[in-house]
């Protein structure tokens, strides 16, 4: 029970921040809990369902203003509906494209790693999202969420469709990937959380049907446990999100990402020197 609080806790709390979630607890469940990659990767995904329900929750207004726009295309009446449905639209084309044979790159190859590198691999990548983060935030943006072309969303849409891998954050390559676009701050992260939602659940909905490690997790870890963790998951995201958002813009997480990311690889290469 202990462990299931744990991951609800890690991914309650760091899916709204640029550090990868999925990223912490397989890094938690294979280094302290002793779980394979397949059962961590497995439950790390699956947990996404919690997070993206809270932000459907928060963002609400938006997506019955798109919905709304599907069945009236009054587009005189919501100037940001048409673009909040061609980002939707776009991003979820472009996002399964590339994270659909990620995934299951993913759990063919990268999660049959050991622990150790497996550990690496992440670190390896927690270092490569720092550094994304770190080129991106001395941009100043200006476009408004009018004005955000395509292009700008087919490149949302690739950053989030690489997000499938270990180590990599989405709202990190994301809302960073918009900035460089110069996309105002504010539009960027409330974006970055919304064209998030239905890949979130495609993503979860794939690891339910096609998920190599989710009948594990089921055996590994308890139907009770996994219960555990989706419920203090949900309610720590739904306290935590507007908070998240605040810390989001004025919190540096680029030396964070880099130093993490950097003594995670270093101990793991210790780790296979010594033995």
């Amino acid at each position: 029970m202990n462990d299931a609080v744990i991951i609800g806790f890690l991914q309650g709390l760091l899916e709204w921040l640029p550090v990868s979630s999925k990223s912490m607890i397989i890094l938690y469940l294979v280094n302290a809990a002793s779980v394979s990659g397949e059962t961590a990767y497995s439950l790390a995904m699956f947990l996404h369902f919690s997070t993206a329900t809270t932000a459907l929750i928060m963002f609400r207004s938006d997506f019955l203003k798109v919905i709304k726009y599907i069945i009236t295309r009054e587009y005189s009446s919501c100037k940001d509906c048409s673009v909040l449905f061609r980002s939707l639209l776009v991003t979820i084309v472009v996002s399964a494209a590339i994270g659909l044979p990620l995934y299951l790159l993913t759990n063919f190859f990268i999660l049959g790693l050991s622990g150790i590198l497996l550990t690496c691999f992440i670190g390896v990548f927690l270092i490569f999202t720092g550094l994304f983060l770190k080129f991106s935030k001395s941009i100043k943006g200006f476009k408004s969420l009018e004005q955000i072309t395509p292009v700008d969303m087919i490149l949302a849409g690739v950053m989030q469709g690489l997000s499938a891998l270990p180590g990599l954050s989405r709202s990190g390559l994301v809302a960073s990937t918009l900035l460089m676009r110069n996309v105002e701050k504010e539009t960027a992260l409330r974006l970055t959380f919304i064209i998030s939602v239905p890949i979130i659940y495609g993503m979860g909905i794939a690891e339910l049907v096609i998920g190599l490690g989710f009948r594990t997790s089921l055996e590994e870890f308890g139907v009770i446990n996994i219960l555990i963790a989706l419920a203090t998951s949900f309610i720590l995201s739904l306290i935590s999100l507007r908070m998240m958002l605040e810390l989001a813009r004025r919190l540096d997480f680029t030396k964070f990402l880099i130093s993490f990311g950097g003594l995670t690889l270093g101990l793991s290469l210790v780790t296979i020197l010594l033995s």
